[in-house]
């Protein structure tokens, strides 16, 4: 069964508490989609999603409590850094 099939149905308590969490963030940021891949599916990008996902969870990970004002500020500077580097006119009026 997959995560979306057992979103709909499920009556574990975690489950029910993902369901939430995804309800609050409709709420907060409108209609989202949740798009299931099967996995082994050969799509290249999968794959490196697989890899990077294996690599990283061979990293040591650092245990540290955000708030999400601050993780809403920190991933808009890193877009508007890539947008620099990406765009040679991104300051130009």
């Amino acid at each position: 069964m997959s995560v979306l099939q057992t979103l709909g149905n499920s009556k574990d308590t975690e489950i029910d508490t993902l369901r939430h969490k995804l309800l609050e963030l409709g709420a907060k940021v409108g209609e989202f989609t949740l798009q299931w891949i099967p996995g082994h599916s050969n799509i290249e990008r999968n794959k490196k999603a697989d890899n990077f996902a294996k690599l990283s969870s061979e990293i040591e990970q650092e245990e540290r409590t955000i708030v999400y004002q601050e993780a809403k500020t920190m991933v808009k500077m890193a877009a508007e850094e890539r947008g620099k580097k990406n765009h040679e006119d991104f300051n130009k009026k």
